[in-house]
């Protein structure tokens, strides 16, 4: 099994595909990842790790199936051991807690109750997660260019790595300054190929091995990771002419359709995970929510 030995390898342990069934019966498929939160008011390095996606993956849903990989101990150290658990959600979407502006296509469910549906079957399972240091404020995403290099971590046509439960890697560009609100939201576009699965995919600054800075136009050796945002929806061109945003599919099934994808991915910047965090951290702090 991969030992995630680098901040890139982490990442993928820290990405899980999931499979929703809906209320009418249908299965979604699409793309979750583990962030950890540190609360304003916690104590002793508290934290407050989350299971992030979309919420229109997770609206009127009713089952959720997440598989995380399992752990053990290896020379005083906690890895993944090469064998898998799935655990089983119900009233999923009462679990999930959506961003408290409608407009952004976010929710989070905090990781404990997995955490406990997991240790009550008697196992224990590997934790990897996306940090709050990986988001950049302002003055961070003002030193990018106008074109960076993404990787888009998640489960495109629902396809993944079934004998080592892990999810697949694509590579895209920046197609909108990610400093910049697109269109007055704070979203931003990116270039890549964007299929059904993708929902809730994190979308991962990264410069490996070098980078130019913009500023002075020198190379800097080393490699330069970010988490950027949530991807959650693409533009599709109609037959008509007419461009449409539109959320990423997540039912995986053959469709005949008029409209086809562009390759543009819209982006919920990572700041915003941010803001839905603190806002769960007051529900829980107020007993609106039990963890």
């Amino acid at each position: 099994m991969l030992m995630p030995r680098s901040p890139a390898e982490s990442m993928l342990f820290a990405t899980l595909r999931l499979e929703v069934l809906r209320n009418d019966g249908s299965t979604n498929l699409g793309t979750g990842f583990l962030f950890e939160y540190r609360p304003k008011r916690a104590q002793n390095d508290q934290t407050l790790p989350l299971l992030v996606t979309n919420r229109h993956l997770i609206q009127d849903s009713s089952t959720g199936h997440f598989t995380w990989h399992l752990a053990e101990a290896k020379q005083n150290l906690v890895v993944p051991s090469g064998k898998f658990f799935t655990v089983k959600i119900e009233a999923l979407s009462k679990k999930f807690i959506c961003h408290p502006d409608p407009r952004i296509d976010l929710c989070a469910m905090p990781y404990n109750l997995i955490r406990q549906a997991a240790r009550a079957q008697g196992v224990n399972l590997f934790e990897a997660v996306f940090t709050e240091d990986l988001v950049l404020d302002s003055k961070e995403l003002d030193k990018l260019d106008a074109v960076e290099d993404v990787l888009l971590i998640g489960y495109p046509i629902g396809l993944q790595d079934p004998l080592h439960n892990l999810p697949i890697v694509r590579r895209g560009i920046t197609a909108t300054h990610p400093g910049l609100d697109f269109d007055g939201q704070p979203i931003f576009l990116v270039d890549a190929a964007c299929f059904p699965g993708s929902s809730g995919s994190p979308v991962v600054l990264a410069n490996l091995g070098w980078y130019r800075d913009k500023h002075s136009g020198s190379l800097v050796v080393g490699s330069r990771l970010a988490l950027l945002g949530v991807l959650f929806a693409g533009i599709q061109w109609e037959a008509s002419g007419k461009l449409e945003r539109v959320p990423i599919p997540t039912n995986v099934e053959i469709q005949i359709k008029t409209g086809v994808m562009a390759h543009l991915g819209l982006v919920v910047k990572a700041q915003e995970i941010l803001r839905l965090a603190s806002y769960i951290e007051d529900l829980v702090q107020t007993g609106q929510y039990k963890l």
